[in-house]
Parts: C-alpha cells; structure tokens; sequence
C-alpha cells in the first residue's frame, strides 16, 4: 500500500417530500435549516444524476456527441466530422437513428438499451435469454458496411481474441455470428461481436465532467491509459483509434477493488479494438495510440486545474505531473524514445502520494526494478544521475559548464541529457557516502556555478501551434526557472538550514513581476516550501493557451535579472555563475523556425559583470545547420563566435573506437547494475563474455547465411560496443534483453545473445521504415556495401585482413544543397549515422 488511501464518501441521508416538509417546519434554527436544504440539493442533483445514468448508461454521452459516423443504410468513404442527430445527405436517416430504433432481439440475446456509435456500427446492452439472464455488449456492424471497405470482420474479431486474452485492461471478445436485425423500418444483415459487459461510462462522460473529478480518480485513470497502451504494445498492436468513445471507465464493486491503486474503484478499459493491427496509423489525419493518450491526459490535467484560486498542493501536483507525461507522448511517434511505463506511472503516483509531505525526494535511494529503468534520462531523478554518470576525470562537464552559452549535439542516445542534468544543483548536491553536510557545503562553493534544469517540454504548447508567441514561451522558462530555483533552495536548506536566505521567495517573486507582464503573485511571508507550491500553481497557470502572461523585455535583459536574484538567496551562490540548463531544443517538440528565433534569443553573451550567467543546452547535431542570429537579431551567429558546441555524440564514439572502448561500455553497464537488485553477481563483461570483431567478421565470411554458426556469429562485449556507434541506451536495452533470457551459467550463450542483436536491428529497421523517406533503404544499401567488401576481401585473402566500410565522406555540392543537407540532418536525427569531424556547411543571412 502506498500512502492513505482515499475513503468512501459520505452520501447525505434521503428524505421524501414530506419528509423535506416536515424537517423545515421543526428546524430550531437558520443552521440546521440550511443544512437541510443543502442535503436536500445535493440528494436531488444525485438522483437526477443516477436516473440519467439508469436511463442509459452511457447513450447520454453519445446521442449529442459529434464524430465520424458511417451511415447503415448507404456507406461512403465520407469521414466528416459532424453531429451524431445530423441526417445522412444521401437517404436522410439521422446517425443516430439505429440507436433510437434498436432492435428488440437479436438471436438470443435482448437488446435492453442503446450503447453508443462508432463510425462503422452501434453497440448495445444485452441480456441473454435463459437462467441466468446474464448481459453482454453486442458490436453491431452491417455487413454491407464492412463488404463496402474491404474489412474482414472475423479477421478482426480473432485479433481482439488474441490481443485481449490474458490482458487486465482490454475487454473481452466472447463470440462472433451474422444474422439478421430489425432497426426501425428496415431489416438489415449484420456482423455481431459480444463483448464482456462491464459497468462504468466512456471516458468521453470523465472528460466533460473533468472539473469536478478528485485528483486520485484523473490520476488513476491516466495511470490506465498508459497501461492499456502498454498491453496493446507488448502484444505488437495498435489500437488505432483510441479516441474517448472507445475507453469505458470501468465502476468497480467494494468486492473487485483494486490493491495499491491510487482510486482502487475505477479501471480503464479498452472497449473496442475493430481499427487494431500491428501498423501503427499516424500523419494523414490520423493519430497514434501516444497522440491520442496524451490529448486524454493533458484534457484530466487541465480539469482538475481549472480554478487555480482553489487549487490544493495535491491538484497543482497532480496537473503538473500529468502534463509531463503528455508532453513526453506529444512529440512525433518515430522521434519519440519513451519512457517505460512503470516510470511514467510512478511519476504520476509520486506527485499523487508525496503531495502531503515536504517536498525532499533526494532523500530516495536509488534502485531499478528493470535493469534498463530511466535509460531515458528524462525520467531519471538529477540527484542520482553521479551513480550513473561515466566520465572520466569529469573532463565533459568541466566543458559543459565553461563560461558563455553552450549547444551540446549528438545522436539521441549519446547521453546529452545524462550530461546536463549533472551540472544541476540537485547532481552536484547530492550527498556522497561518509560524506558530512560540511564537506557537501564545501565542494559546491569549489564548483563555482549553480545549474537549474529545465525540459523543452515546458515551451510545447498542446495545439503545437508554431504561432504561439516568443515572449509566451520565455515567460513559462522564466517561471520553471524559478520554480527549480525554489526546489533547489529546499534541497539546500535541508543540507544546511543557514545557507538559505529568509527572504528568498519575496527576492524570487519581486524579479518575476518584474520581468513578466500580468504575473501577480504574492510570497512575502512564505516558507520556501510553500513557495514551491505557489510557483507550481503559477507555472500551471502561464502554461495555458489562454495565459495572457508575457516576458515584459528582452530575454537576454530578463534572465540575467533573474539569475541576480536567485543568487541574492544563498551566502553559497553569491558569487556563483548561473547556468539555465534547457535540454531538448529540438524538432521532437518545435518547429526548425522557432528553434531558431528560441535559441537566437538565448544564446546570448551576458555581459552584466554583478553575476555570469549562460544557457546551457541540448539540440540535435543538425541544429547548427540552422540560420541563428547573434544577439542584434541582424548578422548570422557562429558557433566559434558567439557561442561554443560540443558534440558529445562524436566524443562518445571516439571514445568507443580507442582501445579503451570496451571498458566504457562495461563501467556504464557495471555502474547501473549495483542499483539493480536483479543483476548477476557477476561483472556485465563476464555475463557477456568477448569476441573480437576480426572473429565475428571471419565467422560470417565462412558460413551460410542460414547456418547455425551465422545465427550465433553476434556476441560479447566488442560487439556490443561496435553496434553501439554512439547510442549509449541502445546498450542499455540490448544488454537488458541478454540478462531477460534467464541463463545462469556465464557467458551468455553466443546463440541467445546473436538472437538479441538481430532482434534489435531488426526493431531499428522497423523504425526507420515508419519515418519513411529514404532511411531504411540507406541503411541497408550501406550495410549492404559494407558486407560486400568484406566478402571480397576474405575472398582474395588480402594480408591486411578484412575490409569494412565504417564511415563515408560527406560533401555538400552545388545546385541544392538545402535538400542535401536536410537529407543529412534526418539520416544523423535518425541514428543512421554519426555526425562526427569536418566542417559544417554555414547558411548566409
């Protein structure tokens, strides 16, 4: 169990009319009268409530809702959005007109009433005849319908078996069967699925009523999607339309309440899987299962935030939480590397149940349930990221927090957020073994800088409108900034309560009505851990479409006066540089035009000699390609000029190709696995064993493609660290996947280790072919030349040994170089290859 778990409420006592009459005639007082009245209200608004419900259970929802419907009677490829009361234009029948006249039978099952729509058909409850009088969903599809699309309804059904057998958030398929129906005046054939019959209502009636829905319910139920989406994935299928109408609210009994659940009374539950595949529909119209999750979550997040005056600690935690998440699922599917879904769902309940106590998470110790747990960097707390952090002699971070503004690149993967997250207070704060609060004190004033960090996720507005303006997003980096000043102010006082100016949140709140346009807010009297709170209610507030919460000046004038301030709050920051720490600037969550007019803004050189200040970030490789302007806003920026980069993806593959590459890869996979519970008792090169290259290629070389020895050719840690090229948690996940085949005895098996590789090309092709363009048949045409030489050349037995091809030359030639270069900007993005050496071709203004 975690935490207090919430309590049944309370339901008002039941009075009839009379009852009512009599009780306001005896009522000794205004008090008890009031009280009586307000039961009375309440009791009414229930029951009108209850009745709707008992009417229909969820045909209120549906009968005024607006979608893509199909009409029964005459189908066409017409996928207009349009009310459900609307007439067909061809044969004038309402969408909805199946639903009013339902039939009263169909084989031997009653219909008892009208479910809802989907585009293709209608769903109904309905009770089977016999004994048990047991009920059941009936999927209702004409066949005409499915004959007109092409669709193969019992293809579809057989699916949904699969899919949900064995699945807690997928509803059960229990028969399929063509008959016959009467719907009003007309008597159709129809396909008929019956479905599992649960009691609840479709998530569409949560999120119209979002504002009135407790925190631990919009919690639970966003814990829900993410697993449905999970369990739709490891089974290899889409849902494909996930839209609000196809996810029932499941209302559990006090018998089948859920253990450990933050609402133990709801499940989410996945109604109907008729659009389901292995391909993922995304792009042309359609949205992913991601897309459609994060557009339900952002949608409970924005309810239970509504009215900030009477927002609670709990509310404002909760929101925040969420829209993390969606932002996570918002960027495009084939960019996107997201989180587990545990991670996410303990992100969700660590907001829910640590909202009531001070807020001190680096107090956590670290551990993984999975050996590859927060291989994304993003869901890995800052305070433990020196547990993780391989580098040596620290010479990265010593140029990540040089002075002057900073676009770290590289692939994704390289570790670009492992590496500014440990320039943040939190990282360097974090309390060594033996270590006492002095000595902590000490080092961090040896630093000489203090970081904030802070995702791009922030500036990702929910419509991602490209048109939203610059002064609206600096103003959300300007409160998450403060926000993260004021965490690490009480990571700072729980180490050393003196170091910690008293009137720090009136410093922090009086600089940003400085800086922000209609920003009010009040902190004077504030401990710094209510202000925390105040700033998250704030932070909610300027995130939404409708702020009208502006950067009043310049961001090179607004931040550097930020930076002032906070270090006025700290004896141990006075003469500190600052460092905005912003990762991810990248086209995941912008548009290549607003990175460009983001960063021109923020790369500036702060020359106010009363503190430093610079922005630290991270990008893709590409981003230097880019039209930056310096600070004027005239002449193009120079990354030698007016700010420094460092690709760290080429620095991690120059540091994989030297003869110590090997014992990178093992410290990074060794560090992790002290903190996994689940590890062999033995080091990650021992439970992989080593093969040299030379070996792997000559055993490819003699044998046949379909040979034992060619499926067990890829194995130990050098291979490992070939296929790594410079994707740090791609060696996470495949040497994840070698310690989930269970062996004990150490190596693993070449076979079973091979098996994993290949499983793992094979996903990145899959990729790769989803993004489309050209980027699969590149990777194996090169892939294909590579192999080719190498054959030759074990063919003519060359002295030298066996050629491969590892890297090209690249040169831009004239005529278009614009679609040149963007064809390198996706093919480095996409992981093909590496950007590493040579000259990035600079754009005139």
């Amino acid at each position: 169990m975690h935490g207090p778990q919430p309590q049944p409420r309370k339901l008002p006592v039941v009075f009839s009319a009379k009852e009512v009459a009599a009780l306001l005639r005896v009522a000794p007082g205004p008090v008890l009268k009031y009280r009586a009245l307000l039961s009375i209200s309440y009791e009414l608004k229930m029951r009108s409530r209850d009745s709707r419900h008992r009417k229909n259970l969820v045909g209120a929802t549906f009968m005024s809702s607006s979608g893509k419907y199909c009409c029964f009677s005459c189908p066409s490829s017409d996928f207009t959005v349009r009310p459900i009361e609307q007439p067909c234009p061809s044969c004038g029948r309402s969408f909805n007109y199946e639903l009013q006249n339902p039939p009263k039978e169909i084989r031997d099952f009653r219909i008892l009433y009208s479910l809802g729509r989907g585009f293709y058909g209608a769903t109904f409850v309905a009770e089977k005849k016999g004994p048990f009088a047991r009920k059941y969903v009936l999927k209702v599809v004409p066949t005409a319908v499915y004959q007109f699309f092409g669709k193969d309804f019992h293809a579809e059904c057989r699916t949904h078996s699969t899919t949900a057998q064995g699945a807690d958030f997928i509803v059960d398929i229990i028969d399929a069967f063509e008959d016959e129906a009467q719907f009003g005046d007309r008597l159709m054939e129809i396909h008929v699925a019956v479905l599992e019959h649960l009691d609840g209502k479709p998530l569409q009636k949560y999120l119209s009523a979002s504002a009135n829905l407790p925190p631990a319910r919009v919690a639970q139920i966003s814990c829900d999607l993410i697993k449905i989406s999970h369990e739709l994935r490891s089974r290899g299928q889409n849902h494909n339309d996930f839209h609000s109408g196809n996810i029932l609210i499941e209302e559990l009994t006090k018998e089948r309440a859920r253990d450990g659940a933050i609402d133990p009374s709801i499940r989410a539950v996945a109604i109907d899987l008729g659009s389901t595949s292995g391909d993922r529909r995304s792009g042309g119209g359609y949205k992913s299962d991601l897309h459609w999750i994060a557009e339900h979550i952002r949608a409970l997040s924005k309810g239970i935030a509504q009215d900030s005056d009477d927002l609670t600690d709990l509310d404002a935690r909760v929101s925040l939480a969420l829209q993390d998440v969606a932002s996570t699922f918002s960027a495009p599917v084939e960019a996107q590397r997201t989180p587990n879904a545990d991670e996410l769902i303990r992100s969700i309940e660590r907001a829910f149940y640590r909202s009531a106590e001070p807020w001190r998470p680096w107090r956590e110790q670290l551990s993984f349930r999975r050996y590859a747990e927060s291989y994304n960097a993003q869901t890995l707390a800052s305070w433990h990221i020196p547990q993780l952090l391989v580098d040596p002699k620290g010479e990265w971070q010593k140029r990540a927090s040089s002075k002057g503004p900073l676009i770290v690149t590289g692939m994704r993967g390289c570790g670009k957020t492992m590496l500014l997250r440990s320039l943040e207070f939190h990282a360097r704060a974090r309390q060594k073994t033996k270590e006492t609060n002095l000595e902590v004190i000490s080092r961090l004033k040896e630093d000489g800088f203090v970081g904030f960090f802070v995702s791009a996720q922030v500036l990702l507005d929910e419509s991602r409108d490209s048109s939203l303006s610059n002064e609206k997003i600096f103003a959300r980096l300007a409160v998450s900034y403060a926000l993260e000043a004021s965490r690490a102010l009480a990571h700072l006082k729980d180490i050393e309560e003196e170091q910690v100016e008293r009137h720090s949140p009136a410093i922090i709140s009086e600089v940003l009505q400085q800086i922000l346009t209609d920003f009010e807010i009040e902190a004077r009297t504030a401990s710094i851990e209510r202000f925390e709170h105040t700033l998250i209610k704030k932070m909610l507030e300027v995130s939404r479409t409708d702020s009208t919460c502006k950067l009043a000046m310049h961001p090179s004038k607004a931040f550097p006066a930020l930076a002032r301030a906070i270090v006025r709050c700290s004896k141990l920051w006075a003469s500190s540089r600052v460092l905005f720490l912003l990762d991810d600037v990248s086209t995941r969550y912008l548009a290549p035009e607003k990175i460009e007019e983001i960063l021109s803004a923020i790369i500036f050189q702060n020359t106010d000699q009363s503190v430093e200040c610079s922005f630290k970030l991270t990008s893709e490789t590409q981003t230097i390609f880019l039209s930056l302007k310096s600070l004027g806003g005239v002449e193009q920026a120079a990354h030698w000029r007016d700010f420094e980069t460092f690709d760290l993806g080429a620095e991690v593959y120059q540091r994989l190709k030297g003869r110590k590459g090997k014992d990178f890869i093992g410290s990074i996979l060794a560090q992790r696995s002290e903190y996994f519970p689940g590890h062999p008792n033995s080091k990650p090169i021992a439970v992989m064993g080593d093969t040299t290259l030379s070996s792997i290629a000559e055993t490819i070389c003699q044998s046949q493609p379909s040979s034992a020895k060619r499926k067990s050719a890829y194995n130990g840690i050098s291979a490992l660290k070939a296929v790594c090229v410079g994707d740090i948690g791609s060696v996470i996940s495949i040497y994840e996947d070698i310690l989930l085949k269970g062996e004990t005895k150490f190596p693993v098996s070449p076979e079973l280790q091979s098996e994993v590789f290949q499983d793992h090309c094979t996903r990145h092709l899959y990729v790769l072919d989803r993004r489309g363009s050209t980027l699969k048949s590149t990777a194996k045409s090169f892939a294909s030349a590579s192999y080719r030489a190498m054959v030759d050349s074990f063919k003519k037995g060359e002295a030298r040994g066996l050629r491969q091809y590892t890297s090209i030359y690249v040169r831009v030639s004239a005529g278009d170089e614009e679609d040149q270069s963007k064809h390198i900007r996706e093919l480095v993005d996409a992981g093909v290859f590496v950007f590493h050496g040579g000259t990035p071709r600079s754009k005139n203004p």
